[in-house]
């Protein structure tokens, strides 16, 4: 099998960071928590509303899936739902295992938008 070429992230550092710190914290684990304002920025209602659809309902609503289209390609609304498939994993299993949070690891602010 070929490896990947890359560039191995579709989705830009901003966005991954909003797709992680979203979905674990809709998921109430704080595996990543990320210090962001107090309001969603109109930049990233889109990504957020995306994100929130597939958590929700494990889908994306033709409204949603089509204004992706408009900014991302193809390959990057893929990137998008398998991030947050795997976040949402990843919060499972930190929730069901009940792993501690490392003391050494930095927090974000409580209530964090995202």
């Amino acid at each position: 099998m070929r490896p990947i070429d890359p560039p191995y992230n579709l989705l830009t550092t901003h966005d991954r960071e909003i797709v992680i710190a979203r979905t674990t914290a809709a998921c109430d684990a704080q595996y990543d928590v990320l210090t962001f304002g107090d309001a969603v920025p109109e930049q990233d209602r889109l990504l957020v509303n995306a994100i929130d659809e597939l958590l929700d309902a494990a889908t994306l609503s033709d409204s949603t899936r089509s204004a992706l289209g408009d900014r991302y390609s193809d390959a990057q609304v893929i990137e998008l739902v398998l991030l947050t498939g795997w976040y949402r994993s990843i919060a499972t299993l930190i929730n069901a295992a009940r792993l501690p949070l490392d003391p050494a690891a930095p927090r974000g602010a409580a209530g964090s938008t995202y």
